[in-house]
């Protein structure tokens, strides 16, 4: 496979190939309104039919406040076209992806050609004065904003040619590719790569290894060492499945020394974690805070937290997929203080008996905040809510718990399985509120709620549901 670019596309793409500068070559001198475009083609110059996948790599930025340009610059892409820099053509464009979230992917039969227009802007907005240092702003390096792009081309065979038996005996090579590339590229970067689960039990501890990245599918069993995460980490899981398969053991447990809690922080990105059992896969204990970016949590209870007494509990999800509950748990003493936010996440699944999306034990407060998020779950046993705040046996010791949902959407539907025919089973609420406990339940930014066909409305008052067509 072969990238190419330049007026004529027949320049090809190297490790030292300048892009998106300007018509001399020089670099681009970004501010509100100004455009930086190439066209790419993507030809297939071998005998084989492949699969690509074309992407955006941010190499090195600044920042000022804690932003940067990559925050500010979009991409739009034109297919099977060329662009030529006309302004008005460029503000005419709809620019839907950042630059990190810049991906295309194709297939491409043998001797066969793609062509892509790649236009970046920056479209002027009100915010436009917090990237100027003249303003008093100061860079996290002390140097103008920069930002350093490049473009990522990877390719393998595809599902077409056959051997002796099917077509289908290279159909992973390509999420293999993907995955061994983007391992070297953070390699390069200061990671440490994971081969193994004891690769990874050895690294929990040490202080060095301060960043990790996946490079297989790891399992859980009963045999394998209590995986006790006790540093500061940033793990990107390079999207393998964590798998944990038997009740006994323990998944990751995140912020513990031996059997005791030992408060980290950690940031875990492009996991898909799935328990196996009725035990969770993952695991913050009291006092840590995780922050968890485009994973996914299947199982029963994939990932749970503790809280003890004088220890707040910090949890982060942002861009994640649920099909199991989140269990905020308790440890022992009183106090047991949370604060978790989940940011544009997805909730599914079919629970029974006393069920929830998101499920926060009896002793707790702090808050929790559900930003443009949907939970769309079936019920088929009785009691099955989107979330749980408090038991029925508990209070929360007269401590306040704030429960805010903006932009989020909750729906119960009756599981077709489900026993109990016409009149059975009972639902719960959208949201469940113990009386005994002292809890604001706030209501933002057109949230909806529906169960069984029928919308719910909250009534702050007396902290109760109603029920319509």
């Amino acid at each position: 496979v072969e990238l190419y670019h330049g007026d004529a596309l027949d320049e090809s793409v190297g490790e030292a190939t300048d892009l998106f500068t300007n018509a001399d070559g020089s670099a681009i001198l970004w501010e509100p309104g100004v455009i930086a475009y190439e066209n790419f083609k993507v030809a297939n110059e071998g005998s084989l039919a492949l699969k690509y996948q074309l992407s955006m790599n941010i190499v090195d930025y600044n920042t000022v406040d804690g932003k940067s340009l990559a925050d500010v610059l979009k991409v739009a892409v034109l297919e099977g076209e060329t662009f030529t820099g006309d302004r008005a053509a460029a503000q005419g464009l709809t620019y839907e992806s950042t630059l990190s979230e810049f991906v295309k992917e194709g297939n491409l039969e043998a001797e066969a050609e793609d062509t892509y227009a790649v236009v970046i802007y920056w479209e002027p907005g009100a915010n436009d004065n917090d990237y100027n240092l003249n303003n008093g702003k100061t860079s996290s390096d002390g140097e103008p904003l920069y930002i350093d792009l490049g473009i990522t081309l990877t390719a393998t065979q595809d599902t077409v040619e056959s051997d002796s038996f099917d077509n289908q005996y290279d159909a992973d090579a390509y999420a293999d590719t993907l995955r061994a590339h983007r391992v070297e590229e953070l390699v390069a970067q200061g990671y440490t790569a994971v081969d193994d689960i004891d690769d990874f039990q050895g690294m929990l501890a040490d202080p060095e290894k301060e960043k990790i990245v996946f490079a297989d599918d790891v399992v859980v069993t009963s045999e394998t060492e209590r995986l006790s995460l006790s540093q500061d980490k940033t793990i990107d899981f390079n999207n393998v499945t964590f798998t944990r398969e038997d009740h006994t053991g323990n998944g990751l447990l995140i912020g513990e020394e031996g059997s005791d809690p030992h408060p980290v922080n950690v940031t875990i990105m492009n996991a898909n974690f799935v328990s196996e059992t009725t035990s969770a896969a993952v695991r913050v204990e009291s006092g840590s805070t995780a922050t968890f970016t485009d994973c996914t949590f299947t199982g029963s209870s994939p990932v749970q937290a503790y809280a003890q007494e004088g220890q707040k509990t910090t949890l982060v999800f942002e861009n994640c997929t649920f099909a199991g509950e989140v269990d905020l748990g308790t440890a022992s003493g009183g106090g047991r203080e949370y604060d978790v936010v989940f940011r544009n996440c997805t909730f599914t699944g079919s629970f029974g008996n006393g069920g929830a999306s998101v499920s926060l034990d009896s002793g707790a407060y702090g808050s929790v905040t559900l930003e443009d998020c949907d939970i769309d779950i079936t019920y088929r046993g009785n009691a099955v809510r989107g979330i749980n705040i408090g038991s029925y046996y508990g209070s929360n010791d007269n401590q306040e718990i704030t429960v805010t949902l903006r932009n989020t959407n909750i729906t119960l539907t009756k599981d077709p399985a489900a026993s109990g025919g016409l009149y059975g089973p009972n639902p719960g609420d959208p949201v469940y509120i113990n009386s005994k406990d002292i809890t604001n339940l706030v209501i933002e930014d057109g949230c909806t709620f529906v169960r069984d066909g029928q919308t719910a409305t909250y009534n702050a008052a007396d902290q109760s549901w109603s029920y319509g067509a």
